[in-house]
């Protein structure tokens, strides 16, 4: 597995604004639309800004036939030959972001893996601060 250039860094944040912004309604649906604000406030952007972002990355990233090559040129630096596509995440410090290719090419999985304890314990992922 190849990790992605931490020069990449501002493209890993767009990317990880996208898919917050994707799971937008749901956050507000939990009301915790002030901790949605909180996490932006934290890169200097608002909700109008992360709303761009998402629009921008979700017309770079494309129809599902595209997304995985859209994906890696969007994170530069990746080996479109890797079976997978490896992050440390900026937005949630201490996860890791893990894409694995299937044999079609198509993202087989994705998910942000926990890489680092902290003393911090909760009784539900739902308690876990955005």
């Amino acid at each position: 597995m190849r990790a992605v250039n931490t020069a990449c860094t501002p493209a890993i944040i767009d990317f990880e604004i996208y898919l917050l912004m994707t799971m937008k309604l749901r956050i507000s649906m939990s009301r915790k639309q002030a901790q949605l604000q909180a996490k932006l406030a934290e890169h200097r952007l608002s909700i109008d800004d992360a709303e761009c972002i998402h629009k921008r990355v979700a017309e770079a990233l494309g129809d599902e036939a595209s997304y995985l090559g859209n994906m890696q040129n969007l994170l530069r630096g990746v080996n479109k030959d890797d079976p997978s596509l490896k992050f440390s995440s900026v937005l949630w410090p201490g996860f890791d972001f893990n894409a694995v290719i299937d044999e079609d090419g198509l993202i087989e999985s994705a998910r942000y893996w926990h890489v680092k304890r902290n003393s911090h314990r909760f009784n539900s992922p739902t308690e876990v601060p955005i």
